[in-house]
């Protein structure tokens, strides 16, 4: 299901191991899912820099946001 999102046209910033998208259906404006690219059962099944990445985006995202304020 999240493979398919790349081409969505919804990512909003990715890097090598996860990926920022905005949601299809946000409850508040601007609400943006981070999803790790490798698939788990659950997050605890990913590794140090996988999470290094996942955390990276919200902080990129809103550096983003403040900038362009």
């Amino acid at each position: 299901m999240f493979c398919a999102l790349e081409a969505s046209g919804r990512v909003l910033l990715e890097n090598e191991l996860a990926l920022c998208i905005a949601d299809a259906d946000p409850v508040t404006p601007g609400r943006s899912l981070v999803i790790p690219r490798r698939h788990g059962a659950d997050g605890l099944a990913l590794h140090q820099p996988e999470w290094s990445a996942v955390v990276e985006l919200p902080h990129l995202i809103v550096h983003k946001w403040t900038s362009t304020c």
